[in-house]
């Protein structure tokens, strides 16, 4: 993957100029991928009194896409980190019915302007754990950066070179498939999987990189979001196990599956 009262839903006539707004959707699919959560937001405050129309958002909960200003309209003013890893047991805030996690931080300028927010959106109870806070606290830093218009014309190169340093430095491997066929992945994908690049790996059907053993199990969670444990095949027939996360998110009309990789030691 930084308030002033808190904010009202009044429209903002300041709405996120294109290049910003283009570099604020990149940061809500980085946010989806980094914390395999189904729906996430970078929600722009407009001049500081109100929420911007049209925030940055990628996937949904369940079959819903929850308006995300909401939540934010309901955050204290002085709340600089919002975690809420249960709602059921925590109802301080306006969150969708759908939401039982919801963390939010503020993406504030070095100046204390408070511009905006990346919030993060899950079914079911969850925590974050320190490093995960501050990757939270990072892209909410690439949100102020984005959002500031006086610094606009070379925000956009910055958040693109720390969006792209942030992902290699999540997971050791980050893969994006569909229907079970390696879309894209990252320089550290090559790493664990033993490869000369990550170009090896596009195109590929991820139970090819998986020992044979475990196809049957592979192929059976490829529609299931979550955590477990599995191994994944090197380039010479080595075999590594690995920690999983996975979840799907819809992206211009195509469902697609983002998992995250980590090599056990």
């Amino acid at each position: 993957m930084d308030h002033a009262p808190s904010p009202s839903l009044a429209p903002s006539a300041a709405d996120a100029t294109a290049p910003a707004a283009s570099a604020l959707q990149r940061l809500a699919r980085l946010a989806a991928a980094a914390f395999s959560v189904p729906f996430t937001a970078v929600v722009p405050f407009g001049g500081g009194d109100g929420v911007a129309v049209a925030p940055a958002q990628a996937g949904h909960l369940g079959a819903a896409t929850p308006d995300p200003r909401l939540a934010c309209a309901s955050l204290p003013g002085d709340a600089a980190l919002v975690v809420v890893e249960d709602a059921a047991k925590d109802a301080r805030f306006l969150l969708p019915p759908e939401a039982r996690f919801f963390a939010c931080a503020r993406a504030e300028t070095a100046d204390a302007r408070v511009l905006g927010a990346v919030c993060l959106f899950d079914e079911h109870p969850r925590a974050l754990s320190t490093a995960e806070t501050e990757q939270l606290l990072d892209l909410a830093a690439l949100a102020a950066l984005a959002l500031d218009s006086a610094a606009l014309a070379g925000a956009c190169a910055q958040a693109e070179a720390r969006f792209q340093a942030l992902s290699e430095a999540t997971f050791d491997a980050l893969l994006i498939l569909e229907d079970g066929v390696v879309l894209d992945a990252n320089d550290r994908a090559a790493q664990v999987f033993g490869c000369e690049g990550p170009d090896v790996l596009i195109g590929r059907a991820i139970l090819d990189l998986v020992p044979e053993r475990l196809s049957e199990e592979v192929e059976a969670r490829l529609g299931i979001a979550g955590r477990h444990e599995a191994a994944v095949l090197r380039a010479d027939g080595s075999e590594v196990p690995v920690a999983v996360r996975a979840t799907a998110f819809p992206h211009q009309g195509r469902l697609l599956r983002i998992t995250a990789v980590r090599a056990d030691g």
